[in-house]
């Protein structure tokens, strides 16, 4: 049961603490303010100035770390547990961060996306192709696939500890 991986990720979650902080400027709402995760999988390595298509991709070097590797481990359970044949080759974590109206540049094709936590608000807002229509989607415990690099999405104020999980791939 789905319920069981997500209790057990909640437990791994709250053991870590608070996670690194991540430069991400595009999803903060003020550029002073701090955002907090961790990438675990494969990452795009490039020059500090420019995205250039065709960077080497390296593992994470969070993957390696033994106090992320349960939490790793489980978030691929889940996944597998949730959609066996949804192939991806990063998973970003999201320790209480609210997003401003954004897309995933770097991301490609669609990425699923799960909130865990004791919260309440906070729905995805996934906006259409134009950036002017949208729905609401609750994520607390549930998946939600769609096309982060196409589709703007940001995270609704809520109140409590959020954490949201996103499968995607980088190439």
């Amino acid at each position: 049961m789905a319920i069981s991986y997500i209790n057990s990720i909640e437990s791994i979650l709250k053991s870590i603490g608070k996670f690194p902080k991540q430069k991400r400027y595009n999803i903060r709402e003020e550029p002073d303010t701090c955002v907090r995760g961790a990438v675990l999988g494969d990452i795009l390595l490039r020059p500090k100035d420019a995205a250039i298509k065709g960077t080497p991709i390296y593992p994470s070097k969070l993957t390696f770390r033994r106090k992320y590797m349960p939490l790793y481990e489980e978030c691929i359970e889940l996944m597998q547990h949730h959609d066996p044949t949804f192939e991806f080759s990063t998973i970003q974590i999201n320790d209480n961060n609210v997003c401003k109206k954004h897309t995933d540049s770097n991301n490609v094709g669609e990425s699923y996306i799960i909130g865990i936590g004791d919260y309440h608000g906070g729905e995805l807002r996934v906006f259409n192709i134009d950036g002017f229509e949208y729905i609401d989607v609750n994520i607390k415990n549930k998946f939600y696939k769609f096309d982060g690099s196409k589709y703007p999405h940001m995270t609704l104020p809520y109140t409590g500890s959020r954490y949201s999980i996103v499968y995607y791939n980088i190439v």
